[in-house]
């Protein structure tokens, strides 16, 4: 995940990289991968909307705990890839910031 906040140009955190195995379950059902995306350190979080047109899921994401931080977004998954854009906003020290995000993987073999 590559983040910017547009209002803070010189702000260019390092891009996050993780790997994770996901299970058959989680390949049928990528919403549980990119709630964890779009949310990370929020809690109370749930979809309010959620959508998928061929091989793209759209989706919006409040979270009630920490942050107060929403998000929404759209990714395009493929065979052995996935590639897409999140928008978050969250509330830090009373203001509400906005956050850019741009997410993509690939698949690096068997768990």
């Amino acid at each position: 995940m590559d983040s910017r906040v547009p209002v803070d140009t010189g702000w260019a955190p390092a891009p996050l990289g993780v790997t994770q195995c996901l299970t058959a379950s989680d390949a049928r059902d990528p919403s549980s991968l990119v709630g964890s995306m779009s949310t990370p350190g929020a809690t109370g979080c749930s979809y309010t909307e959620r959508s998928y047109s061929g091989s793209t899921f759209r989706f919006a994401v409040e979270c009630s705990g920490s942050y107060g931080l929403k998000s929404r977004g759209s990714v395009t998954f493929g065979a052995v890839s996935f590639d897409g854009n999140i928008t978050a906003t969250v509330t830090l020290n009373g203001q509400a910031t906005e956050f850019q995000n741009r997410v993509s993987g690939k698949r690096v073999g068997d768990c």
